[in-house]
């Protein structure tokens, strides 16, 4: 990580364990980022060569949501947690801007389906 980058924290795991981060590059770009509640060293949750953040737990912890510009578009995307991997990661609603113009489409998390 570099001195001239920002951390966001965005939420709380549910044991309260790790605080999950929109990591803000000096480029412009964004990852998001899991550090330990306790301090310490933050690690990459979901870093790509496009932006992610606004990162949020689900009220079970077993998920994150999370903003990204993947598509072309802002789009809303779901995840695992702990281990984000690429096979349970899916697309739950555009969201044109970061501002929320147009809002998720379903009420939380648990109602989201696999497209």
């Amino acid at each position: 990580m570099n001195f001239n980058d920002d951390i966001v924290p965005t939420s709380w795991s549910l044991d309260d364990q790790q605080v999950l981060s929109t990591y803000q590059l000096a480029n412009g770009g964004s990852d998001l980022v899991l550090a330990p509640a306790t301090g310490g060293k933050a690690v990459p949750f979901v870093a790509t060569k496009y932006a992610e953040t606004n990162g949020q737990f689900s009220p079970d912890g077993k998920w994150v949501a999370y903003a990204s510009n993947e598509s072309g578009d802002w789009e809303i995307y779901v995840t695992n947690y702990p281990a984000a991997r690429a096979s349970g990661r899916f697309r739950a609603a555009a969201v044109p801007n970061r501002a929320g113009v147009e809002t998720a489409k379903k009420s939380s998390i648990s109602d989201l389906k696999e497209r």
